[in-house]
């Protein structure tokens, strides 16, 4: 979910948002837009028409939805225009809308806009073509998720997550009831129902909607393959997992117990799609990341119970009790923030790591070996958080059970058990009072890059 600043009135950014893979990062300020590669930490596209309060981009290619910030008659928030940056930015289409477009979002097959008055405009991308508008609840955020495409296929119209209204699903209803935390997923077909009377677009009927939460909605997320939706409540203590198409319960994790607004989730992949990891970004400058697949040894590693497995052995009243677990890492950013976005990457392979000193067998040794991304337990992620003040932030994450994590405690068993028997000698036999490793403590995490990303790039 991007982090929109308005009406920010500091100089800083008014935007910023990863596109779907995560591999680029949108900005937009009072001067303009700019797109920076995640990859080289270049500028690839910078333009200066003025603020914006969107710019969102389809993958790598030179698509970029923007809207503006209103800071002038011709930057209307009431107007989305459809630019390519292979042509300086060049406008391709515009759709003007009734109302302040509040997000926007794209997959290769559909374009989503949300309006500030209570409603998803749906569109076919390649032909701009109205297939339906769909009330939504109190949205002031922006609050909508659109899956890249279903089950690997980047061409499916995909699914689509909104909040859903608490009155009776009029547009009426939807601008004046309180916020909800139920959410509609529709399934976005290929063959919608076609358009209303005088070429209006016409309606779609939710596939399922979900309780989610009792408390308003913070966050939505889809997995790569469209199966599994991440949501998470303004208490911000829990985010639960659904299970696609059928809307099932598929596991808790708990953030935390105190309040704590989550400004943002994010899965990594598979190469199948499928989730292996799951963060979610607070507002008090941490971000939690908790596995979902694969081996894991101890601490509860490789995801929560799936919800029949925790019916079976539990009655449904303490299944929320035993249900959640904590992450298994916590990134802490260094400086305060009001506001994160994440996104994560497989795990980077530097010169000279610990994954390179040993070989395997069917290796050379001493040859580095790239991390298999089909592996449903990687070794490790990297996180990029891009913060409200213009900061972006890139930390390398190994698991403790990671064989790179394996070998260094291997290497260092022999000296921590003699430290260990030398502070017993010098206590005369006694305990020590030192604490030790934490047995906790499931992750490695290290700051790789601090980057200003704010106005004046």
């Amino acid at each position: 979910m991007p982090l929109s600043r308005p009406d920010a009135d500091d100089g800083g950014l008014l935007y910023a948002g990863f596109n779907q893979d995560g591999s680029a990062l949108t900005l937009t300020d009072a001067t303009g837009v700019r797109v920076l590669s995640l990859e080289s930490h270049a500028v690839c596209f910078a333009a200066e028409p003025g603020g914006l309060r969107c710019a969102e981009m389809l993958h790598t290619s030179s698509l970029l939805a923007l809207v503006g910030a209103g800071h002038s008659p011709s930057l209307t928030p009431r107007r989305l225009a459809l630019a390519n940056t292979a042509r300086g930015g060049a406008t391709i289409a515009e759709l003007p809308f009734a109302a302040a477009v509040t997000a926007v979002r794209l997959n290769r097959a559909r374009l989503v806009a949300l309006l500030a008055s209570g409603a998803a405009h749906v569109f076919a991308l390649d032909s701009l073509t109205a297939l339906a508008v769909l009330p939504t609840g109190p949205n002031p955020g922006g609050l909508v998720a659109l899956s890249d495409g279903l089950g690997g296929d980047l061409g499916a119209p995909g699914r689509l997550a909104l909040p859903a209204p608490a009155g009776n699903g009029s547009a009426s209803a939807a601008s004046s009831s309180s916020p909800s935390g139920r959410v509609r997923v529709f399934e976005l077909r290929e063959s919608p129902r076609a358009p209303g009377p005088g070429g209006s677009a016409g309606a779609l009927t939710p596939s399922v909607e979900l309780a989610a939460h009792r408390a308003p909605l913070a966050a939505l997320a889809w997995s790569a393959d469209g199966g599994t939706l991440a949501t998470a409540s303004a208490r911000g203590t829990v985010v639960r997992l659904w299970c696609f198409p059928a809307g099932a319960p598929a596991g808790t994790v708990r953030r935390g117990a105190s309040t704590a607004r989550i400004n943002d989730l994010a899965f990594l992949g598979s190469a199948s799609g499928r989730p292996t990891v799951l963060a979610a970004a607070t507002g008090h400058g941490s971000v939690h990341l908790f596995r979902l697949g694969g081996g894991g040894s101890g601490g509860g590693s490789g995801g929560p119970l799936p919800a029949t497995a925790l019916a079976s052995l539990a009655p449904p009243a303490l299944t929320a009790a035993l249900l959640p677990r904590r992450a298994d890492a916590v990134v802490h950013l260094p400086a305060p923030t009001t506001g994160a976005i994440v996104a994560l990457h497989p795990p980077r392979l530097v010169a000279g790591s610990d994954d390179e000193e040993e070989g395997s067998e069917g290796d050379a040794a001493g040859e580095p070996r790239a991390p298999s991304p089909s592996s449903s337990s990687p070794s490790g992620v990297t996180v990029c958080v891009v913060t409200a003040e213009g900061v972006l932030y890139e930390y390398g994450v190994t698991w403790a059970d990671s064989a790179a994590e394996k070998r260094k405690k291997k290497r260092g068993a022999a000296s921590a058990a003699a430290a260990r028997l030398a502070a017993w000698a010098a206590g005369g036999g006694r305990g020590s009072g030192g604490g030790g490793s934490d047995p906790s403590a499931s992750a490695t995490v290290s700051l790789e890059r601090e980057l200003f990303v704010g106005r004046g790039v």
